[in-house]
């Protein structure tokens, strides 16, 4: 069997309900980290989260980012107890309760995990430009960004009737990074009952040299929560295969993108009446 590491990503909602398929889902698929946004936590006196956790498991470790113990932490990990590789907060990372860093090292194999919430919190600015915008914030090699994106644009959501004012900015810095996308462009990972399609909100980036090292980027309903989980492995192994990420790059500040999504819509047609509606 190929040395590889499984990563499963969610928004789950605040909701224990979530949590605890989340993590039974994750046992049955053997995923060996989990990167959560909006987690549940356990109930604070006086509003401080110094000590706060997730739901416990008996498979995982539980890892949440260091901040100011008022601030209600909205991104966590959890580690597989059986996991055979060292993992440690990734040092000088910004210190915010909606990102957090992890190194993962296992033998000569090393890599980076960014997990992100993008909400208003400090400074009622949203966490991807304080985080990684503002601050002029570089990906080192190795690097996996994982986020619950809150943000539209037609890179990953080709039927999106309209661009969120954050998403250009974001794609921009994406770019200036030469990051890979791992989503399939257009597939759902978000959907309320007043929807009426999928949105695309949550995100899996790599770094160039982790990108043909990324395999079987996949959703899976399966989370318990409005948003699915995203689901694929890090090789660690030294023989690589063949991966539709790593293919050539488009400039897509210079994309037509309404013709690009009438084009698309025109061809749907043909298998059914797209719809394009509500978004989040």
């Amino acid at each position: 069997m190929l040395d590889s590491i499984k990563i499963l990503q969610a928004n789950l909602n605040k909701s224990i309900q979530a949590t605890e398929s989340t993590l039974q889902l994750a046992v049955e698929l053997r995923v060996d980290i989990i990167a959560v946004q909006e987690p549940w936590l356990t109930p604070t006196r006086n509003n401080d989260y110094a000590d706060t956790r997730s739901t416990s498991h008996a498979a995982y470790l539980q890892i949440l980012p260091q901040s100011e113990p008022k601030l209600r932490p909205r991104v966590l990990f959890y580690i597989s107890r059986t996991l055979l590789a060292e993992t440690h907060l990734l040092e000088g990372f910004t210190s915010d309760p909606d990102a957090i860093a992890l190194v993962v090292q296992k033998g000569n194999h090393k890599f980076n995990i960014f997990n992100l919430y993008n909400e208003r919190g400090i400074g009622d600015i949203k966490t991807i430009p304080r985080v990684l915008l503002n601050t002029n914030t570089r990906l080192p090699e190795s690097s996996i960004l994982l986020l619950d994106a809150n943000e539209h644009h037609p890179w990953w959501d080709p039927l999106c009737t309209s661009t969120s004012p954050g998403a250009p900015p974001f794609v921009e810095w994406i770019e200036s990074q030469n990051l890979s996308l791992l989503n399939t462009p257009g597939t759902g990972t978000f959907f309320r009952p007043h929807l009426s399609r999928e949105s695309v909100l949550d995100l899996s980036l790599v770094t160039p040299d982790l990108a043909d090292k990324a395999i079987d980027w996949q959703v899976t309903t399966e989370t318990g929560s409005d948003h699915y989980g995203l689901l694929f492995s890090i090789r660690s192994d030294t023989d690589q295969v063949d991966n539709p990420i790593n293919q050539r790059k488009f400039n897509t500040k210079k994309a037509d993108w309404p013709l690009f999504q009438k084009t698309l819509m025109l061809r749907l047609q043909g298998g059914g009446q797209a719809t394009t509606a509500g978004q989040r």
